[in-house]
């Protein structure tokens, strides 16, 4: 999975995930779509959606949709993505600060452990996020992670679209899955307060989402 890290705004970092490139049979005897394959709608929430946390505090980043979506390309196509070889998507992690007016990479500011699905180390992130993997249910795709606040800040986390290369004996089933999170509270103006940059970016306002810990 290839990562892109947009800058918006000067200093502004988010989070977009990009398609892979399939150009072969995969390990598992997937075979692709070299143009193509589906495209789906999926959400996510951040919760409790507080302004505040405290050290020690924990954040959960909550997702799941069925197994039956509806191709986003093709409307009247409803697909039943039962028995995936895998759904994973990635998440960044920065610190706003304030002071030099920029972001830092900020992995290491949370411990983190996985309640429903896995999370799995980003190669080549610099400690700017971290991978994560849904658990295929009978009815649908979950993932439950934790993040404990383990130093003082204001941050700014972002979740990424997700990826499939498809489904376990099924060729030209590979999946993109675009990420949108449903928080009513996003406190995103912490990010202009310390990045000062356009927080009605719509990138930003899909998937991002701002706290303190103290």
């Amino acid at each position: 999975m290839r990562i892109i890290i947009k800058y918006v705004e000067p200093c502004l970092l988010i989070l977009v995930i990009s398609s892979i490139v399939f150009q072969a049979c995969n390990n598992d005897k997937t075979v692709p779509c070299l143009r193509g394959g589906y495209s789906f709608a999926v959400t996510s929430e951040w919760s409790p959606q507080k302004e505040t946390y405290h050290i020690g505090d924990t954040i959960y980043f909550i997702s799941n949709f069925p197994k039956t979506m509806t191709d986003q390309v093709n409307t009247s196509l409803s697909v039943d993505y039962s028995n995936s070889v895998g759904i994973q998507g990635d998440i960044t992690i920065i610190c706003l600060d304030s002071v030099a007016q920029r972001p830092v990479l900020a992995r290491d500011s949370f411990d983190l452990f996985s309640v429903k699905g896995n999370f799995s180390e980003l190669a080549g992130s610099q400690n700017g996020g971290i991978a994560f993997n849904y658990n295929e249910t009978n009815l649908n795709y979950e993932f439950v992670g934790a993040f404990i606040c383990q130093k003082k800040g204001i941050y700014g986390i972002g979740a990424g679209d997700l990826s499939s290369r498809g489904l376990r004996g099924d060729d030209c089933t590979n999946a993109g899955f675009t990420m949108t999170v449903t928080n009513s509270e996003q406190h995103l103006y912490l990010h202009y307060n310390a990045l000062h940059v356009d927080t009605t970016d719509i990138d930003l306002r899909q998937r991002g989402y701002d706290f303190r810990v103290e």
